[in-house]
Order: C-alpha cells, then structure tokens, then sequence
C-alpha cells in the first residue's frame, strides 16, 4: 500500500510534457549522476561542465530548468544566473554547490532568489532537487495562465 501511494505522488509531480533541463556542473561524476537521474525521471536532460557554454545553450535553446554549480572554471555560476535571465532566460534555476559557507550575492536576492534555491552537496536523495525543479517550474506555468 505505501508503494502504491508513493507511485501515484510521484506521478501527480511528473510533467505532462517532458521538461527540458541543463545542469551546469565541473565535477564529472556529479554532472553524468544527475543528468542519468532526471532522465529516469522522465526530463529531457543537457549537462555542460562550463559556464561560458551554459550561457550560449541558454541563448540557444530554451530550457525550463537550470541546475548551476556555483564554482565552475572562467565565469561562476552566479555571473551564469545573472548572465542568463538578462538575456531573457524564462528558465527556473536552482544553485547547487558544495561551499557550506555560501551566501547569495545581493544582485541573486534582487532577482528573487532566496536560502530555497540554494541546495548544498552531496544531495543523498535526488528526489529533493527533482521535485524542488518540478515546483518552481509548475509555479511559474500557473502564474502564465
């Protein structure tokens, strides 16, 4: 019976059509670890190991999710997040880093991020990131309506 209450959880989060996501990540384990998870999960699912190459896929292509790494070589995963939503970005971006000590930038709290967006590796249960993305994303498609 729990099982069975489980699946249909799972299934009232699961995204009718597929989500796309692109997580940005330099550590390669983590980065094929996450995009192998949300792909099980049903999302449609690009990874990059570079900042400057999140930001030409965002201008690209149109995502709804974004996990960032905030330490990434040559431009941060903050100046990523800035970068992405002044060019029009409509994506939903989660933070996630390993940096216990981390504080958003006050130009992040400008732009409405809050403690909520930030999730601190290692993340034990992939779930928690996935339904956090879910929520932020669906959050946004009823405010659209």
């Amino acid at each position: 019976m729990l099982t069975t209450l489980f699946i249909a959880q799972k299934i009232a989060f699961m995204p009718i059509k597929p989500y796309k996501i692109l997580i940005v990540d330099d550590e390669p384990g983590l980065l094929f670890s996450l995009m192998a998870f949300l792909e099980d999960e049903g999302f449609l699912v690009h990874g990059t190991s570079s900042g400057e190459d999140a930001l030409a896929m965002l201008k690209k292509d149109v995502f709804d999710g974004v996990i960032v790494d905030v330490r990434l070589p040559g431009k941060d995963g903050d100046d990523v997040i800035l970068e992405a939503i002044e060019s029009g970005s409509k994506a939903k971006f989660i933070i996630h880093t390993g940096s216990a000590d981390y504080q958003l930038p006050i130009s992040l709290i400008n732009k409405g991020f809050s403690q909520e967006d930030i999730f601190l590796k290692p993340i034990l249960d992939l779930d928690v990131i996935c339904q956090a993305l879910i929520h932020r994303i669906k959050k946004d498609e009823v405010v659209e309506k």
